[in-house]
């Protein structure tokens, strides 16, 4: 398949993601404060914002309040339906959203003039990996989950940082891949943690081989891009942000919540529980599947 087909793909895959989700609620990554749960099949830890906010929520807040308060413009490179770009006009921004999508993108703009921000929220749709930005714009640019869709990591960054204002921030969360090394502790607490009732009789039938593969693919199907370049955020974080203050993150609770389905009712208190696990990893040293970044622009760009 060409570059352009893999993007009409990609745009295809988000539309049917987030118009499902839409038909069963508010899901967190439209509105973060007033998500609900989103009930659909193939399971996918996201849908529940309980377990997002269990293990993401306080990464969430950390970078938020790194990007401050307005006044100011901001971007939210690949805003998806807009649940960031939204939050940074609630603390005084005017933003821009951009995003591959462009039924995402109406989907946002619907939701933010709903919530009375269509004055303070600008969308438009483009290919996140060639658009150009304009030159000193913006006091904060945030990414979030975004870069290990994107080709060429390194390319997005550098136009990015072009168009911060001196002194201005980038706030990042992306994914790395989960280390393998840390396999035990997911199999053990797989083991260990409460399970949801039919997760648990699917389990023993394909062990048994009734009528389920004994190995059956990912429960959550990925996008074309969905990890294309990993391995290559971190090296082009290190080459076009010098000094930036990176912090590895979740090392486990992810990966794990991606293959254990816990109760319903007690989904909270399981990856409330996960969350400390992943804290007392990271405090061993282990490497987080997740990275976080705050960067200053300087305010001599030639210094840089």
């Amino acid at each position: 398949m060409t570059y352009e087909e893999d993007l009409q793909d990609e745009a295809a895959f988000w539309a049917h993601f987030n118009s499902d989700a839409l038909a069963r609620g508010t899901p967190h990554w439209l509105d973060l404060q007033n998500a609900t749960r989103i009930d659909r099949r193939p399971y996918n830890p996201f849908n529940d914002h309980r377990i997002e906010n269990a293990l993401r929520g306080s990464l969430k807040k950390n970078l938020l309040d790194q990007a401050g308060i307005g006044p100011g413009r901001g971007l939210d490179f690949g805003c998806g339906i807009g649940w960031l770009a939204l939050e940074l006009a609630r603390r005084g921004f005017e933003m821009d959203a951009i995003d591959l999508a462009p039924d995402s993108i109406e989907i946002a703009k619907t939701y933010a003039k709903e919530q009375g921000m269509e004055d303070r929220i600008h969308h438009f749709s483009a290919d996140l990996g060639t658009y150009p930005l304009p030159q000193q714009t913006y006091d904060v640019v945030a990414i979030w989950d975004v870069l290990h869709h994107l080709p060429d990591p390194e390319g997005a960054l550098q136009r990015i940082k072009e168009s911060l204002l001196p002194g201005g921030r980038l706030i990042i969360l992306d994914h790395l891949g989960f280390d393998s090394s840390l396999g035990s502790w997911v199999k053990w607490l797989d083991r260990l943690l409460p399970i949801a009732p039919h997760a648990f009789f699917s389990r023993i039938r394909r062990r048994l081989g009734w009528g389920e593969s004994p190995s059956p693919p990912s429960p959550v199907v990925d996008a074309p891009f969905e990890h294309c370049s990993e391995e290559s955020i971190l090296p082009a974080i290190e080459k076009v942000l010098p000094g930036a203050h990176i912090s590895s993150a979740l090392p486990i609770g992810i990966h794990l919540a991606h293959h254990h389905e816990a109760p319903v009712w007690c989904a909270p208190l399981v990856w409330t529980f996960v969350a400390f696990v992943d804290r007392f990893l990271l405090s061993r040293g282990a490497s987080g599947e997740y990275l976080t970044v705050v960067w200053v622009a300087p305010n001599d760009p030639k210094s840089d």
